[in-house]
């Protein structure tokens, strides 16, 4: 492998605070060809289906860009190298772009093959909180259940 896994997660976190349309061709260099992707939309397999995600993300918004705020190596000696990288997202819509940002904060779980490559990619984040809840009726009735629910 060659690198340790603390750098195989710093260049990974890099490369998607990094990441714009253009950049997604540097994805062959950092994953699997039968990459795992799953995230609360979807579950995906292969570096092509990978990358469509967030060929679609820009093609959705303006100005999209994540920011690495934690990163932990969670190697273990019975399992491959991988770790947890914490990250926001921030971004506005396409067509709303006077209104104010849009963060979500989330974490990727990534697990690495023996040859360095990100074989696995798992994001971790609260839909209901980033985005149901600032939909008008939706959102409302989401506040009311979170309180009503609330210790």
């Amino acid at each position: 492998m060659g690198k340790t896994t603390q750098e195989l997660l710093n260049s990974y976190a890099r490369f998607f605070e990094t990441l714009s349309p253009e950049g997604l061709q540097g994805l062959e260099e950092l994953v699997e060809k039968d990459v795992v992707f799953q995230d609360p939309f979807n579950d995906v397999k292969g570096i092509a289906a990978f990358g469509h995600i967030f060929q679609d993300m820009f093609k959705k918004t303006e100005g999209a860009r994540f920011r690495v705020t934690d990163i932990a190596v969670v190697d273990s000696p019975t399992s491959p190298p991988s770790g947890l990288i914490r990250w926001k997202f921030v971004f506005r819509l396409k067509g709303r772009e006077n209104e104010m940002p849009w963060e979500i904060e989330g974490s990727s779980y990534v697990r690495f093959s023996a040859e360095g490559k990100v074989a696995e990619h798992k994001d971790y984040w609260d839909p209901a909180l980033a985005l149901y809840e600032k939909l008008p009726v939706l959102g409302f009735l989401l506040k009311k259940l979170r309180k009503a629910f609330r210790a």
